[in-house]
């Protein structure tokens, strides 16, 4: 069952009548050991308002005897599980769901989706509503992202979009009194989205490709979205359409660390060249390590110092 959420008062209602033949969305959802919660990602989405959908989930777990078990009980003829040879990572998962979904030919949208959320009835509804709007504004929007709360605190906010800070970290914006009435009411945009949930446009893919499957996991969307931003493609911000996430569910404390760090590394290498040194001083003598280190989270340590000398070896993809 989902979550219930009520959508934010300040973004300004629609004018729009949704037709269940608006636009053909695909739903991608790559799983990695959550079996346990992804039933409840699906019955929200069984649950939603806007029906002209189907549901492709990619299994990276490489336990093929879960995969067996769990694809038997969650059967349902708006769903397709694929189950990888191998933990391809999150750009690898996604681009076999994406080419599945090209395969089929008859889509307009990919709504990439984290197994670990739960989607309000009216999430996606609310995407496609807020991309008619942006459509008929002659707006080149390739992606459109919901407010996301944090599972256990449904008040939280998780984030809304995110940010590049001085020093090019990406960090989530959870704020909504700081949303400006333009990316309200769809006359501004917003720079990036977390790859939690993400509504891309036919188009989008069309014109800039499947993401980069040697980021493996971490800072592959980041890119995807700025490679999208260098053509000119904007991404907007439906408030109205909300999900619910339980944060780094399946995440290794050894994997944050070491790619967040390589990856983040390589995506200022890749577009802020003269900033390297820079960023990499500041990590060194940043708070997040000295926490770290306070708290002994030895394993996130060993990744992180793991992450900067495979930066410097220039080691790309899985561990």
């Amino acid at each position: 069952m989902s979550k219930n959420s009520t959508s934010s008062d300040s973004e300004p209602p629609s004018t729009y009548n949704i037709s269940m033949e608006q636009g053909k969305v695909y739903v991608v959802i790559v799983n990695y050991n959550a079996w346990e919660v992804v039933r409840e990602c699906l019955d929200s989405l069984l649950e939603s308002t806007y029906w002209n959908f189907e549901i492709v989930l990619v299994d990276n777990s490489e336990k093929h005897l879960e995969f067996a078990k769990y694809t038997k009980d969650l059967e349902n003829d708006r769903i397709t599980f694929i189950e990888s040879e191998k933990n391809l990572g999150f750009a690898g998962g996604c681009n076999v769901g994406t080419k599945y979904v090209q395969q089929q030919g008859n889509y307009d949208y990919i709504w990439y989706l984290n197994p670990d959320t739960v989607v309000d009835a009216q999430a996606l509804e609310k995407l496609i509503e807020k991309d008619l709007f942006y459509q008929t504004n002659s707006s080149k929007v390739g992606m459109i992202g919901s407010k996301q709360m944090i599972y256990d605190d449904p008040k939280e906010i998780h984030s809304l979009y995110k940010v590049s800070d001085n020093e090019h970290n990406i960090v989530h914006v959870t704020d909504e009194d700081s949303l400006s009435e333009g990316v309200l009411n769809g006359t501004e945009f917003v720079q990036y989205l977390t790859g939690s949930a993400m509504l891309v446009r036919r188009e989008f893919i069309e014109d800039i490709g499947l993401m980069d499957e040697e980021w493996f996991l971490n800072f592959e969307e980041i890119d995807w979205q700025q490679k999208g931003s260098q053509k000119g493609w904007k991404i907007g911000l439906a408030i109205g359409s909300v999900i619910h996430h339980r944060v780094s569910y399946s995440i290794d404390s050894f994997n944050d660390g070491y790619y967040m760090t390589r990856n983040h590394l390589y995506f200022v290498q890749k577009y802020f060249p003269k900033d390297v040194i820079k960023v990499l001083l500041g990590k060194i003598f940043s708070i997040n390590l000295l926490r770290a280190i306070i708290r002994l989270r030895w394993r996130w340590l060993k990744g992180f110092i793991f992450g900067v000398s495979d930066f410097y070896k220039k080691k790309r993809g899985r561990l």
